[in-house]
């Protein structure tokens, strides 16, 4: 069944579901009429085509072939197109594999004018064509030329698939693109044949002999091939020489060992030894070749770089046994696999290296201090570790010693010697390394702090109260730049020890200046995850009992706090409830003159809370019209950018439209704020919050930006960190906007989507009128109120209301039963993709195959 009207609707209004039909069971017109609604939506930017290439898949585009479809394309694929069209274009060309455009895609790759990515994708479309004459190859070498790398690398790719000489290929390659074969060795497999593997290690070799620029990637590229090996058949009659080439490479590696400690070596070596270990034949023989025709450097080389896997501890027990069978020299090389280890554990690799050293006087010779006491070097090894386990290990002596030294230290020493005490209880019984993690509780939860209830753990109590009453108070000299760790106020470790009583005891709630030093302490320290709640008690504790001494002397030290500290200053000050605290730090960043960077500190850490009194004191900057001083403006523009973020944002919107009308310079230099937020999703989630009016309002006064009166620019080339476009920016933020309105799903959002698009002003009218008509379907579906179950009850047992008695009432029924056609043919997966199914049913899509002749209609009524 060709419906047109359907068709056309569907091209109109669901475009993709168009895609998914049977398209080649159309006229040929109508694939055309497919095809050029698809180029068209692309070229209004209607729709994003990135969404569309990427949610179907690709084959779905060789549905559009059709006999003039090169003729249909070529427009779209000539330089100075829009971007999306043209790539559209090139999709469609590369599934549908259409002759005869070869001259017109080198033409798009030879314009300089066209965005990069255009040029690599038309060079890969090219590649993967046949049938080049010889205008089209020298066209390609000309672009492989090119002083562009990436449009280099794009035709020397080409080329290669049409036959470039692997070796020529990597010779002409651009430095900076084949640098990537080093940390992606994968993207190799689409270069390197079975049948090439021979070729790739003679390259290699001769890049590493050389040591030219190349020599990394010659190092991917002889994994690669030492992989292909692998996988070949063993019958293959030229196995053997790919063994040989093969294993000479790994000799001319093992000469140059500077390549195999570089930092780049690393992905190779790994992806080299999985693939040796998963094939012992071939490692077994590589080695071997290493052993009988390289020198006994070479052989140590690869021994000592276990990364390679060639020689790894799983083949002892193979070279222990294969070793008399070795010629003397390749003997001696092997050597080292046993003589720089101590003699074996397992019980089988013993007997078979004790084998060969009775019938190998070199291997005895070099291996007899097996049987001797242990060499210097080997007890200088053990004496350190022994040494550091006396270092680490728990003396009660020297524990006794560090408490004597605290009971009699003067105050401006009782810190360090409280230290020296938290040092002998971080150490553990047996003398081994302890993980202990701990500040605050550095004393409570130490490997060796006596238990509960002793005579040694009370005397620690005690004297940890004297560090705590004796200590010189803690001041804003002592915390000139953010994180008070435990290390520089050690007393507090003894809190943990003690009772919150005995505590105030030692020192009295009226020694102001101590209780505020440990409170400015603890309010500028960042605690462990596992010391949350300990920290919390100790400040709570603190500051109540400094009173409003520990806010004097925090305002004291602001000014040497950088903003991020400031920023986390705050959120602490908040969640603990220090309000006082918290309003001498808001009055400090509020005062004039103080940096811009501290009052966004303070103030956004406060709104994004949701403090009260900052945010009147947002409302009251808001609601400030005269923005004429350039502090005033930065602080109202940041104020709105943070509001933005919040859902509070409608209640202060009203003061920022005004501002706006009076002001557009303002409207403009909170555009520009808001586009170079790296993450602006964030940043603007409580736009969402907005009304319809208020969204279209935004978004009329972004149009007036000049960068939306142009094209949207087109993608940079691919890079690790892309450039700041902010002309694109403008143009995504414009469409987060657009689609913002359409989340409403309300008339009035279908209304002010349509009043946008005819406007004149809109910079994408078209999207904007499609995007009024979704919304619009939305809206009028959620009005839909569904029949409660006492009417539907009373239609189904009362005949009187199902009879139909006169022709309003049957056309009444006519109309719903062509909406319900409607729903079912136009919504997701519905029976419109059926219209066109001319195959046969198969499998699991026999339900999703069957003709639509085959379903039965009922009526709605009898």
């Amino acid at each position: 069944m060709d419906d047109p009207n359907l068709l056309d609707d569907l091209i109109a209004h669901h475009l993709r579901t168009a895609l998914l039909a049977d398209l080649p069971a159309l006229p040929t017109a109508r694939r055309r009429q497919v095809t050029q609604a698809l180029l068209e939506s692309a070229r209004n930017d209607t729709y994003d085509i990135h969404d569309i290439y990427d949610r179907f898949e690709a084959d779905r585009l060789s549905r559009l072939n059709h006999p003039q479809l090169a003729e249909q394309l070529t427009p779209s694929l000539k330089p100075g197109m829009r971007y999306d069209e043209t790539l559209l274009a090139l999709a469609i060309t590369d599934r549908c594999q259409l002759p005869g455009l070869t001259p017109t895609l080198i033409t798009l790759a030879e314009d300089t004018a066209t965005s990069v990515r255009l040029h690599s994708f038309a060079l890969d479309v090219t590649a993967r064509r046949s049938g080049h004459d010889q205008d089209t190859l020298t066209r390609l070498d000309h672009l492989s030329r090119d002083d562009d790398e990436v449009i280099a690398a794009a035709a020397l790719n080409c080329l290669r698939a049409l036959n470039l000489p692997l070796t020529e290929f990597f010779d002409r390659l651009p430095l900076g693109s084949a640098q990537r074969y080093v940390w992606r060795a994968d993207q190799l497999t689409e270069l390197i044949a079975p049948h090439d593997a021979d070729e790739a290690l003679d390259w290699a070799t001769a890049e590493i002999e050389a040591r030219t620029p190349k020599a990394m990637i010659a190092l991917s590229v002889l994994e690669q091939a030492i992989q292909l090996i692998s996988q070949a058949d063993l019958d293959h009659p030229n196995q053997s020489l790919s063994h040989q080439k093969a294993g000479h490479a790994l000799l001319t590696l093992a000469s140059h060992p500077d390549l195999l400690d570089r930092p780049e070596a690393y992905v190779s070596l790994e992806n080299l030894s999985d693939t040796l270990h998963a094939d012992p034949p071939l490692r077994h023989h590589l080695a071997e070749y290493v052993l009988l025709h390289g020198q006994e450097d070479h052989a140590k080389r690869h021994i000592h770089t276990p990364e390679a896997g060639l020689f790894p501890d799983d083949d002892l027990l193979y070279w222990a046994e294969r070793r008399t069978d070795l010629p003397d020299p390749a003997r001696r090389a092997a050597q080292s696999l046993f003589t720089n280890r101590p003699r074996p554990a397992d019980e089988s690799l013993r007997q078979a290296v004790e084998r060969a050293r009775q019938v190998d006087p070199q291997l005895h010779a070099s291996t007899a201090w097996w049987d001797n006491p242990p060499p210097e070097w080997l007890r200088d090894r053990e004496e350190r570790r022994n040494e550091q386990r006396r270092q680490h290990a728990f003396d009660q002596n020297d524990f006794t010693t560090a408490l004597a030294a605290v009971r009699t230290a003067a105050p401006d020493q009782v810190r360090a010697t409280w230290f020296a005490v938290l040092v002998e209880l971080a150490k553990t019984p047996d003398g081994s390394k302890s993980n202990h993690a701990a500040d605050l509780s550095a004393a409570a939860t130490a490997p060796s702090c006596p238990p509960e209830g002793t005579a040694l753990r009370t005397d620690l109590a005690r004297l940890g109260l004297r560090v705590l009453s004796t200590a010189p108070p803690w001041n804003t000299h002592d915390t000139p730049v953010w994180g008070a760790a435990s290390q520089r106020v050690p007393e507090l470790t003894a809190a943990a020890l003690v009772t919150a009583a005995e505590w105030e005891s030692a020192v009295p709630i009226s020694d102001t200046p101590r209780w505020a030093g440990w409170a400015l302490a603890l309010a500028t320290m960042t605690p462990l995850a596992d010391e949350q709640e300990l920290h919390r008690a100790l400040f709570n504790r603190c500051a109540s009992h400094a009173g409003v001494e520990f806010g004097t002397l925090l305002v004291s030290c602001l000014d040497n706090f950088e903003s991020h500290e400031l920023t986390e200053l705050t959120q602490f000050l908040y969640e603990r409830g220090a309000t006082e605290a918290l309003d001498l730090v808001r009055d400090w960043a509020a005062a004039p003159g103080r940096p811009h960077e501290s009052w966004v500190a303070v103030f956004t850490s406060l709104i994004r809370v949701g403090d009260d009194t900052a945010l009147a004191q947002a409302q009251t900057l808001l609601e400030t019209t005269t923005t004429d001083r350039p502090e005033t403006k930065k602080r109202w523009i940041t104020m709105v950018h943070t509001q933005m973020q919040s859902t509070t944002l409608p209640d202060i919107w009203p003061h920022v439209r005004r501002a706006f009308d009076e002001q557009s310079a303002l409207f403009h230099a909170l555009v520009d704020t808001l586009v170079t937020q790296p993450d602006r999703a964030y940043t603007t989630s409580g736009m969402a919050a907005l009304t319809e009016d208020d969204l279209a309002d935004f978004y009329a006064r972004l149009c007036q930006r000049h960068e939306l009166r142009n094209s949207r620019p087109e993608p940079e080339p691919e890079t690790t960190v892309p450039p700041h476009n902010p002309a694109k920016a403008i143009h995504d933020f414009a469409d987060e906007v657009a689609r913002l309105i359409a989340s409403k799903g309300t008339r009035q959002a279908a209304d002010q989507l349509t009043c946008l698009a005819a406007s004149g002003t809109a910079h994408n009218p078209e999207r904007l009128s499609a995007m009024a008509r979704r919304t619009a379907r939305q809206a009028a579906r959620q009005q839909v109120e569904p029949l409660p179950a006492s009417q539907l009850r009373k239609l189904a047992t009362d005949h009187a209301l199902r009879v139909i008695n006169d022709e309003t009432q049957l056309l009444d029924v006519v109309m719903e039963a062509l909406d319900r056609v409607q729903e079912a043919l136009s919504a997701p997966n519905g029976m419109a993709i059926l219209l066109w199914s001319r195959s046969t049913a198969k499998g699991i899509n026999k339900m999703w195959r069957r003709p639509i002749r085959s379903h039965q209609w009922h009526p709605p009524c009898p």
